[in-house]
């Protein structure tokens, strides 16, 4: 994608659905509707004021629905280019904000968009697979009068990959060359709504534009972000004590058992030391239901290399537990 007097690393493009073809429903809502083609396009670059003149490319096209599909999630369709700047500032994609934050895409997302190459190669368009339904009543009552345009927000211009992140609705173009608009303010309705949706009441909405919202929105994700992460460490260090304390309760009552089975005669305090020491509480558990006595109780222990009691392996003391036999028949 060749572009002349660009400088920026994205490029909110403005379109005319007036100019641009449409496929509209019964109602006149948009189904679909092309998004770039190839060829000459000027653009407004709406991070510097400037014109931009682009040459889109057949692989140009192809790549803006290789990334889409490669991203794996719809694009989210909002209002005057909120999402962009809110996922610009907080260095994530707009679809990835939106997952993240149920409520705020509940309230600034209008739609979910899928891109697809059309007429040989030559048209990107975007088929809505969701619309709102206040966006879907907002477009069939206006025709192309309240949102009748359309504007993509280009990334990876400088280093690729190409990709459109989110598709934003406008009501105020600007027109210069071809297919050109700037964007504007929310309406009023859609602005209240925003607004409740950061703790804000009317009065504090009055005569803002989405912009003017976007540092409390930024704010807002950043707190709850952080109380997500505190929740996550306050988990990892509930989990550790956790386990800690089981260890300990294990630990405990392995020696109980050890006690009691070298008080019972069963084991020597060699054996505890070279084997059983090492066993695991429930390997222990079940030879100790089943071991025979060693010693005599309260009795003195006297061992040597030729007197030595032959001790099961652990294998074979499972096994007897689990069959309720005396581990000696089966060493």
């Amino acid at each position: 994608m060749k572009l002349s007097n660009f400088l920026g690393a994205f490029l909110m493009a403005s379109m005319s659905a007036v100019q641009a073809a449409v496929e509209r429903d019964a109602r006149g809502v948009p189904t679909a509707f092309r998004v770039v083609k190839t060829g000459k396009t000027i653009f407004d670059d709406l991070g510097t004021g400037k014109q931009v003149e682009a040459e889109i490319t057949v692989e140009d096209v192809a790549e803006f629905e290789a990334s889409f599909k490669a991203g794996g999630r719809l694009i989210p369709m909002d209002a005057e280019h909120f999402l962009a700047h809110l996922a610009t500032q907080l260095g994530k994609a707009e679809g990835e904000l939106v997952e993240e934050n149920k409520l705020l895409g509940e309230m600034a997302c209008a739609g979910l968009l899928s891109l697809e190459v059309r007429n040989g190669g030559t048209e990107l368009w975007a088929k809505v697979e969701k619309l709102a339904g206040r966006a879907s009543d907002l477009l069939a009552a206006s025709g192309d009068k309240l949102y009748g345009y359309f504007s993509p927000m280009f990334r990876g211009l400088k280093e690729g990959p190409l990709r459109i992140t989110s598709i934003a609705l406008t009501n105020t173009p600007a027109t210069r060359g071809l297919d050109v608009l700037a964007a504007s303010a929310l309406p009023a309705d859609q602005l209240k709504t925003l607004g409740a949706a950061l703790g804000l009441d009317e009065a504090a909405c009055s005569g803002k534009s989405a912009a003017d919202l976007l540092p409390i929105a930024v704010a807002k994700v950043t707190g709850l972000s952080k109380a997500l992460a505190d929740l996550t460490t306050k988990a990892n260090a509930d989990a550790a004590a956790l386990t800690a304390l089981r260890t300990a309760q294990d630990t405990a009552a392995k020696k109980a058992l050890l006690d009691q089975a070298e008080a019972e005669g069963k084991l020597t305090p060699a054996l505890r030391k070279d084997w059983a020491e090492g066993q695991d509480l429930m390997a222990l558990s079940a030879w100790v239901k089943h071991a025979p006595k060693v010693v005599p109780v309260g009795g003195q222990t006297t061992e040597t290399k030729t007197t030595q009691t032959k001790v099961p392996s652990a294998e074979v003391l499972e096994v007897a537990g689990a069959m309720g036999i005396d581990p000696a028949k089966l060493a």
